[in-house]
């Protein structure tokens, strides 16, 4: 399955539904389900964005108080990329959460959010990548997605236990 590495509290609020697009500075053909990986790094300026307003009020919707409630380095949930274009055409704040907007920065609009049951660990990898998803989660995501998944060997990836402060 394709995947993306997105910073905290982008990747939380992609996951449970607190926002639809994230801008990047590059845009894709792609389009199906995409796993959402919370990056192993939370840097201070993310931090302190998580802290302020709009992005406090829609993680505290979401269920998480403060943002070391946040897993990292781990894939949290699997949406649909729907759409990737310019930016240039978001106006409202839900579509303007997510990363900034300016020109040459590209909108993917992602939909139907479903966080893991828990975050599964993995390494931070650059651009779309391949995720091997764990047989344990391949049935429940097939069935929930009504396809078929390639499952990833035993070794790759290991449930994650750290991080694992998601709502249920």
């Amino acid at each position: 399955m394709k995947a993306l590495t997105i910073p905290q509290p982008y990747a939380s609020l992609l996951a449970y539904g607190g926002a639809h697009i994230y801008t990047l500075p590059w845009e894709t053909g792609y389009r199906g389900p995409l796993a959402i990986h919370a990056a192993e790094a939370f840097p201070q300026d993310a931090r302190d964005a998580a802290i302020r307003e709009p992005l406090r009020s829609a993680l505290l919707r979401a269920g998480f108080r403060h943002w070391i409630d946040l897993p990292t380095g781990a894939v949290i949930a699997v949406t649909m990329l729907k759409a990737c274009g310019p930016c240039e055409a978001l106006h409202t704040e839900r579509e303007l959460i997510c990363g900034p907007v300016w020109p040459g920065r590209f909108a993917w609009h992602l939909s139907a959010p479903s966080p893991l049951p828990r975050p599964i660990a993995a390494h931070d990898a650059i651009g779309l990548w391949e995720w091997a998803v764990p047989p344990e989660l391949a049935e429940l995501l097939g069935d929930e997605w009504g396809m078929r998944l390639e499952v990833g060997n035993s070794s790759n990836p290991t449930l994650a236990v750290q991080h694992s402060r998601l709502r249920h």
